[in-house]
């Protein structure tokens, strides 16, 4: 990808609507950045899942950033090898009682970087948990995506 192409991704974004916008526009807009603005923990730290997901789920040629996508998930998960940057990050010791925060980890950031023992050793975790009573229902459906997952990438080790 040239310098222009790439600052022209990195810079704007077409809307729904075909119309051509600032990123820093469309970011202002989105309802994520303001559930954080307004309350950052919102279901289990939700917005930031959704963000990290975005970011880390985009191919690469249409803006997939996985510094981002990381910068999103370290304050939901305890990972201090991967989170060195992120030392001052606020945490909240609840995220981990909510699987998805791990689940989103593993997909979206260290299966997009093809780290598959990692990748598995998060998935595995995930398994390992029993559900809980904070999160039952939620946490038993990404223990089903986490087996599914960990099928993926053991096909890689």
């Amino acid at each position: 990808m040239t310098p222009a192409a790439r600052l022209l991704r990195d810079t704007y974004a077409i809307t729904p609507g075909a119309r051509l916008v600032r990123c820093d526009e469309r970011e202002k807009n989105n309802y994520q950045y303001v559930a954080l603005e307004i309350d950052p923990a919102y279901i289990s730290y939700g917005a930031y899942r959704s963000l990290a997901g975005y970011y880390g789920s985009l191919p690469p040629l249409f803006g997939q950033n996985l510094p981002r996508a990381l910068s999103y998930l370290c304050p939901v998960i305890t990972e201090p090898a991967t989170c060195v940057e992120c030392a001052a990050c606020p945490f909240d010791p609840d995220c981990n009682l909510y699987f998805e925060n791990r689940l989103i980890f593993a997909q979206y950031y260290l299966m997009k970087k093809s780290e598959w023992t990692e990748s598995a050793r998060v998935l595995q975790s995930i398994l390992d948990e029993p559900a809980g009573e904070l999160h039952p229902l939620y946490n038993v459906f990404d223990q089903v995506l986490a087996r599914e997952l960990l099928a993926d990438v053991q096909k890689h080790l």
